[in-house]
């Protein structure tokens, strides 16, 4: 019996033990699986992390993109808005001016019948009837008349004619024309487009109306003389211009007036010119006041001034304008200034050759103040005066 109950107790110790010894596997089982579901856990972490800041780049990404796309289809917009606007910035600029544009008849000797017609085109600068045009067109008239792009015919009361430019005004009696507007020369530069208007051929409105022609501008600062008449301060032009057209407007690509068209060159294709509104307009304004002849003076006489290039014994280059002589009783000789000056700069601007001093002269008001800087043997001289006006057929300028 005892040995019995020992069997037992020994097998119970055994069984007691291999219990603790599976319990214990499973322990270290359970504990091996939970470390392996936390690295797992661990991984899956870190790979939601990346694709978290993948979708972050993503984003950032679109967004660029979105932004760039937007950036494009505006400069596109852009364009397209610009290339609308070339397209009908001709057009708008001719229907702008077409009715201050006008056709002048002219009859030239006496009234007993001697003489002839002529014709040429001219500019309304005022809605009262103040007309601007070339003096070739109008001068040695006993008659004139004005007929308007809608074909109202009006009678030439006065012309006004300038002692120097190729520039005229005529009046007529009327009420609501459409005058043009005077464009800044300031900010014209060679290529920009023009457009010419008038009425070639003797052309009337009642024959079909104005002729436009567009070119580009070739050159800004032309000068010579026809016929006694000094032409100083030219555009040159590549639009197509025929007699007839002379009085008549060029214009930038807003409609406004920046020069009078008054030559042609007959042995030549696409080099016309127009008088540049910097001095149109001066002459304008005096001849409406009444003042004929009103140019500012200087009392000098000038020509250009040729020097050697240093360096280049062989090469020539124009540099400023020389003073050949003076009126004593003149501004410029009363400030100072003295024959075999070389006249370098005016009011600022460098003078090249001495149609840039006329030039300048010419658009300025009379007595407006005037500095000129010159060089006198190897130094340079700066002299201030107002330009009083000229006196009536001074050989000075």
């Amino acid at each position: 019996m005892e040995k019995k109950q020992g069997l037992s107790t020994i097998i119970l110790s055994v069984a007691v033990v291999i219990a603790i010894i599976l319990g214990s596997f499973s322990i270290i089982q359970g504990n091996q699986h939970s470390e392996d579901a936390q690295a797992q856990i661990s991984s899956l972490s870190s790979e939601i992390t990346s694709l978290e800041n993948t979708i972050t780049g993503l984003n950032g990404q679109v967004t660029a993109l979105s932004a760039q796309l937007s950036a494009q289809f505006s400069s596109l917009n852009q364009q397209v808005s610009g290339l609308i606007q070339a397209s009908t910035a001709v057009p708008n600029a001719i229907a702008k001016i077409l009715p201050s544009v006008v056709f002048i008849e002219v009859a030239f000797g006496n009234p007993s019948g001697t003489g002839g017609i002529g014709s040429g085109s001219g500019i309304i600068m005022d809605k009262a009837g103040y007309i601007l045009t070339n003096k070739h067109v109008v001068n040695g008239a006993f008659a004139a008349r004005v007929i308007t792009s809608d074909r109202r015919i009006y009678e030439v009361d006065e012309i006004w004619e300038d002692d120097i430019t190729d520039l005229a005004v005529v009046k007529v009696t009327a009420q609501n024309l459409t005058p043009a507007v005077f464009g800044d020369p300031a900010g014209m530069k060679v290529g920009d487009t023009v457009i010419a208007i008038g009425y070639p051929l003797g052309m009337s409105p009642a024959e079909g109306g104005a002729n436009a022609t567009a070119g580009i501008l070739s050159n800004l600062s032309r000068f010579f003389w026809i016929d006694n008449t000094p032409y100083y301060d030219l555009m040159e032009f590549d639009a197509a211009i025929n007699p007839g057209n002379s009085g008549g407007a060029l214009i930038n690509l807003k409609g406004e007036l920046v020069g009078i068209n008054s030559a042609g060159l007959d042995t030549a294709q696409g080099i016309n010119y127009a008088i540049n509104v910097a001095t149109a307009k001066h002459v304008y304004n005096d001849l409406v006041q009444g003042e004929i002849g009103h140019h500012p003076y200087l009392g000098i006489m000038i020509d250009d001034n040729i020097q050697v290039i240093p360096g280049e014994p062989f090469a020539a280059a124009l540099v400023g304008a020389e003073i050949l002589d003076l009126d004593l009783l003149g501004p410029a000789a009363k400030s100072g200034l003295r024959p075999f000056d070389v006249i370098i700069k005016f009011n600022g601007q460098t003078v090249s050759s001495a149609s840039d001093v006329i030039r300048f002269l010419w658009r300025l008001d009379v007595n407006e103040r005037v500095t000129i800087v010159v060089k006198r043997g190897t130094g340079e001289l700066t002299f201030e005066f107002n330009a009083p006006k000229r006196p009536f057929s001074s050989r000075f300028i």
